[in-house]
Formats: structure tokens, C-alpha cells, sequence
């Protein structure tokens, strides 16, 4: 019970005389009390025993409230750590995307995130950590806090880096000794025909192909280990996409007719300008071209075509040919995937052009994706686009 009383009469000393008092049951708000107060011990001694780093972040970057564990990650003692903010000690090539993806959540254009980043330690000492941040709001849209949680992958990165250098290492010591190989083939196939027999110019020939496709592979690794560590970056201009895709299907004819397939290109602005990597746009083109020839069935053309999205333009690369296989779908952007044997034999490839583009599109800010059923297949992405309007027209094309 909760006693309320007042005087309602003093003599003049000042002493009560009389009294007004209520009694209360309060026995339910009591049970609400302790049922809070068991769940906020619970919940502190859940953030405080964490084995993950956990924080409460204001707005502005600062800590509000840290555990144990993100001081012992971090290397501050808390009170230290809570006199600075997460820009602070972040490593500074990663501050720009961090608060970029944490302004998104306050703006409402996401909701949580998940990044890799590099710390800068109390000592100077770079750590790894896998940053997972979501922001909560209070009933009247205020977003008061950020919550975030940090998985050190410090080791992780050590081994993925350890991994990267020995196939760079390898690819690069098998190069030299390719390139010398395949120049003397090609010296060899192009002697005197009468210095040779039928015999050894087939071994030749043998040699010399299974010779490209090997330096095809060290190749494909190479892109593929420069892009996964980030060394090699896109150079993005403005350009006419139109330009872009007639110099890809001018490249990339040769690679269309030996597979007896034809293109055509059809729904693009003329006008249409994207922010892209030239280079990097017909190298993805060319995997792709590369790739609806080889499955394409004789007859019907490959389709190359762009529409305007929000933003963005989506170029697509359509082909007649059998489905995508269901078991090898979740595989299909993954380093080395290849899809059944039989069509591996039939066509060939190292299995990185897919993988390859995924990490090419998304450095430029894109998306990549597929669709395949009833015998079409379409590999789409999508690169920035400059005067495109939010139902995805072009102004300039208006009416």
C-alpha cells in the first residue's frame, strides 16, 4: 500500500492537529516495477558480459554506453573511451563510408547496416572489426541512439591477406615463364610448314590453346585478388552508354560469331550519359556477351538493352538457351563456380568472369543479378546514371 497524508490543522507551535490521509493499492505497479527492474539487470548484464563489443552511440558519433569487451578490443579503459566517438578511432580510409552508411540510417534510407572496417587501437595498432549498426526510434520518429555491435576479424583478415599475397606470388611467378612459352609456340606454329609434321603441328596447336587458357586463369586470379584487396579502383567519368555498349558489341563480335550466335541492341537513349569505368564497363560486358554465346541456341539473337531506373540505368544481356541450373544457382557469383560438367567440357572457363563482375559492378556503385526460366536467361547490372528522374525517365527524351 502507499500512504499519502497532509495536515489539515496545526496549533500554532505548528503541530498537526489533524490529518488527511488516502491509502493506495499499489500491488500491481509494484509487480510492473520489479518485472522492469529484472529485465533492465538482465539486459545490463547481458551488454556488460557480451563477448561481442557492444556500444550505445549518439548522432554525433559519441559513446554513451560501452562494455568490456569494446574496451579490451579498442585498448581504452571506459572512461576513457567515452570522452571520444567512433570517428575518432576509426582508421581514417574507413571514416567516409562509416558515417556515410550511418547518416543513411538517420535520414530513414536504411535501416541497420554491416561493414568491414579498421580500428586504430588505444596503442596505434590497426585491428579489424565486423561493424553491425541499427539505429532505434522513438514513438514520435526521433532516432535518439545507434546501437552497434563489433566482431573482431582481425585474424580473419590476416589469413584472407596471407591468402591473397601466395596466389598473387604464385600467379605472378607463372606468368613470365607462360608468356616466354607461348611466344615460342607461337614462333614454332609459324615456321615452315614443311619443318613440321601433321603430328607435331596438332601438339602445337594442343599446347598453344591449353597454353591461353592457363594464362586466361592467372590472369582471371589476378583481377580477382586485385579487386578482393581493393588494389585496383575504379577511374569513374561521365560517358554516353550508347558509345559504351556499340564499342562493346564491336569488341566482343569476333567471341559472338565463333559461338554462331548474332546480337542486337535495342531500347537505348542516345543521350544517356552513366558515371562509370569505361574499362571496367567492357570487361564486364565482355563476360557477359561471352557468356549468352556460349549457351545461346542457334537462331534467336542476343538481346542487349538499357532502361532508365531511379538513379541508375539497368543494362541487361538476354539469351534463348537451357535454364540455369537450380543447384547451381546460389554458386553462380562465386570465385571458381562452374556449372555441371558436361557444359564445362562443352564451353570451357575458369569460373572468376561472373565473380569478377559482381565486385566490378559494385565498386561502381551497381547491382548484378539474373533471371532465368523457360529457356531465356537475362544477366542484368545497373551503374549510376546522370538525368535520370525518379519514375526513371529521361528529361531530355521527355515529351
Amino acid at each position: 500500500m502507499r500512504s499519502d497524508a497532509v495536515a489539515a490543522l496545526r496549533d500554532e507551535p505548528s503541530r498537526a492537529l489533524r490529518l488527511i490521509g488516502a491509502q493506495t493499492d499499489i500491488t500491481e505497479k509494484k509487480a510492473v516495477d520489479n518485472l522492469l527492474r529484472q529485465q533492465n539487470a538482465l539486459f545490463q548484464a547481458v551488454f556488460e558480459n557480451s563477448p561481442i563489443a557492444k556500444a550505445i552511440v549518439s548522432l554525433d558519433g559519441r559513446w554513451q554506453w560501452v562494455n568490456p569487451a569494446l574496451c579490451n578490443f579498442l585498448g581504452y579503459s571506459e572512461a576513457e573511451l567515452l570522452e571520444t566517438d567512433f570517428q575518432s578511432v576509426t582508421h581514417p580510409d574507413d571514416v567516409g563510408a562509416d558515417v556515410k552508411m550511418a547518416n543513411d540510417l538517420v535520414s530513414g534510407r536504411k535501416s541497420s547496416y554491416r561493414m568491414e572496417k579498421r580500428y586504430v587501437r588505444a596503442d596505434g595498432s590497426v585491428v579489424w572489426g565486423l561493424l553491425n549498426r541499427t539505429i532505434v526510434r522513438e514513438k514520435r520518429g526521433q532516432p535518439p541512439y545507434f546501437i552497434s555491435q563489433i566482431v573482431d576479424i582481425t585474424e580473419q583478415r590476416k589469413i584472407i591477406e596471407m591468402k591473397s599475397e601466395f596466389v598473387a606470388t604464385v600467379s605472378h611467378e607463372l606468368r613470365t615463364p607462360l608468356t616466354s612459352i607461348l611466344a615460342a609456340l607461337g614462333l614454332l606454329a609459324s615456321s615452315d610448314p614443311e619443318t613440321l609434321t601433321e603430328e607435331a603441328k596438332r601438339l602445337v596447336s594442343i599446347a598453344r590453346m591449353n597454353g591461353e587458357h592457363l594464362d586466361h586463369l592467372v590472369r582471371g586470379i589476378l583481377d580477382f585478388e586485385k579487386l578482393s584487396t581493393r588494389e585496383r579502383t575504379p577511374m569513374i567519368g561521365s560517358y554516353r552508354l550508347a558509345a559504351l555498349l556499340e564499342q562493346a558489341i564491336l569488341a566482343n563480335s569476333a567471341t559472338v560469331e565463333r559461338f554462331g550466335a548474332q546480337h542486337i541492341l535495342e531500347n537505348v537513349d542516345p543521350v544517356l550519359t552513366c558515371d562509370v569505368d569505361p574499362q571496367w564497363f567492357q570487361e564486364i560486358m565482355a563476360n557477359l556477351l561471352s557468356n549468352a554465346s556460349k549457351f545461346s541456341l542457334e537462331g534467336p539473337p542476343i538481346t542487349i538493352r538499357a532502361d532508365g531506373l531511379a538513379g541508375h540505368v539497368r543494362i541487361s544481356v538476354t539469351n534463348k538457351g537451357p535454364d540455369i541450373a537450380e543447384g547451381f544457382r546460389p554458386e553462380i557469383f562465386k570465385p571458381f563456380s562452374q556449372a555441371e560438367p558436361s557444359s564445362t567440357r562443352r564451353h570451357g572457363g575458369t569460373g572468376l568472369g561472373l565473380s569478377i563482375c559482381k565486385q566490378l559492378v559494385e565498386q561502381m556503385s551497381g547491382e548484378i543479378g539474373y533471371q532465368s526460366a523457360g529457356g531465356t536467361t537475362v544477366f542484368w547490372f545497373t551503374v549510376p546514371a546522370v538525368g535520370i528522374d525518379a519514375d526513371g525517365a529521361s528529361p531530355k527524351r521527355r515529351r
